[in-house]
């Protein structure tokens, strides 16, 4: 990854589109046509954020801080907004937020034992994230829906929460023994 320091650059503004988009949410939950709009718009920015940033060799080390972030405040308000609008129970919700539950303990025990340079290398995007992440807005958008096989779904999210997080421990050890 070229790092470079500059805040400001198209791919971090992109990223951080996914804060007032979360808030957006929250205040048109109760529009499913709005709330689905926003929640696929937050989904095309997670995928133009980091393709834009690889095609124009914009990545920095903020941005690889910075868009996880913002997956973690969207997907975390997004559910929590509909845990508390749309009944459904607790276990699901859970299960949807795991991965983002932990990364939260495994980024804070990090940061207070490690160097900053230990969060940049862990925070780089891997395929059972990526993966972990576009389940999350589609379990999202299942339950908004009420579609039958969002169980099934949010356990297949699970499954890729479990094994990211195995992924970010196991990439950790590597690189700190």
């Amino acid at each position: 990854m070229k790092t470079q320091h500059s805040f400001w650059n198209i791919p971090n503004t992109i990223s951080l589109t996914r804060l007032p988009l979360a808030i957006l949410f929250v205040l048109f939950i109760h529009n499913t046509a709005a709330a689905l709009t926003i929640i696929i718009i937050a989904l095309l920015t997670d995928y133009l954020d980091g393709t834009f940033a690889r095609t124009y060799r914009k990545q920095t080390a903020t941005g690889a801080f910075v868009d996880p972030l913002m997956d973690k405040l969207f997907v975390g308000t997004a559910a929590i907004a509909l845990h508390a609008t749309i009944t459904f129970p607790f276990w699901k919700l859970f299960m949807i937020l795991f991965r983002e539950i932990f990364m939260i303990f495994f980024i804070g025990v990090i940061a207070a034992t490690a160097k900053r340079t230990c969060i940049i290398r862990l925070a780089k995007a891997r395929m059972f994230g990526k993966i972990t992440t576009v389940l999350q807005f589609i379990s999202i958008i299942f339950i908004m829906l009420r579609f039958p096989f969002q169980t099934h779904l949010i356990f297949i999210t699970f499954i890729f929460s479990v094994l990211a997080s195995y992924d970010y421990l196991k990439r950790y050890h590597a690189l700190y023994p």
